[in-house]
């Protein structure tokens, strides 16, 4: 896929950017829960097999939104700031079309052409900027399991207006994700579990701009942390992905 939020090693890269990197697929099914959605879907190697990709909408807009894959609506009317469960669809070449909900197909909001690879998982982030200008970026889910007694999680910034910001556990002088830029997604980073509160501040500040109180994290789960709204009307939501014995 285009749009990787992370640096793709160069053994990685071929003559298709469209390609995932050296990520490989889950060999378990998922349990996904949060913002809205609790579905579970099959393992990265089931869908592989039937060349599809695993992929969830991230509606990130002030309003109700569909999202399109060529002629096919997987994911009709999720709600503003929400996200869809993960859905399978062809690993083929087609525009990402986000359009109001019940919009036509031939005239949508913005449009993306990707070709995600059979087996991944993918987040698909619709965003308006500060100027109400629509966007589509694909985030790369690296599900891999946690080691044992950890859990993951990682930032995703879909604030318009909101320069970078750094995420503080409550009473911590040390950021546990920083320097998270607008319509970007951080790595997953590995971290002991617990109940935490969450800070969130513009990145270099000590002011802190939101709280998240009673963010849950259970080891051997990941954890996505969307950042919604405004630098007036800031809200979070948390979605946790499980991996599930086969």
């Amino acid at each position: 896929m285009t749009h990787r939020q992370s640096t793709i090693p160069a053994a990685c890269l071929t003559a298709f950017v469209m390609l995932a990197g050296c990520d490989k697929p889950t060999t378990e099914p998922a349990k996904s829960e949060g913002a809205g959605t609790a579905a579970t879907t099959p393992a990265g190697t089931v869908a592989k097999s039937a060349n599809q990709a695993l992929v969830r909408f991230i509606n990130a807009t002030a309003a109700p939104k569909d999202l399109a894959f060529g002629e096919m609506r997987p994911f009709p009317a999720v709600p503003a700031n929400s996200a869809s469960a993960y859905t399978q669809i062809p690993s083929e070449r087609h525009d990402f079309k986000l359009l109001n909900s019940g919009g036509n197909l031939v005239d949508p909001l913005v449009k993306n052409s990707e070709s995600p690879t059979a087996g991944m998982h993918y987040s698909v982030l619709a965003i308006s900027d500060k100027d109400g200008k629509y966007s589509l970026k694909v985030l790369d889910d690296d599900l891999s399991r946690p080691a044992a007694g950890k859990a993951k999680i990682r930032v995703v910034h879909a604030a318009a207006g909101l320069n970078k910001v750094d995420v503080y556990p409550v009473n911590s002088k040390e950021a546990l994700l920083s320097g998270v830029d607008f319509d970007s997604a951080t790595s997953y980073k590995e971290v002991d579990p617990g109940t935490m509160e969450l800070d969130l501040r513009i990145a270099g500040s000590k002011k802190n701009l939101h709280n998240i109180k009673e963010v849950r994290l259970d080891p051997g789960k990941l954890y996505t942390v969307i950042i919604f709204g405004g630098p007036a009307s800031i809200t979070a939501k948390v979605i946790e992905d499980q991996l599930l014995p086969n």
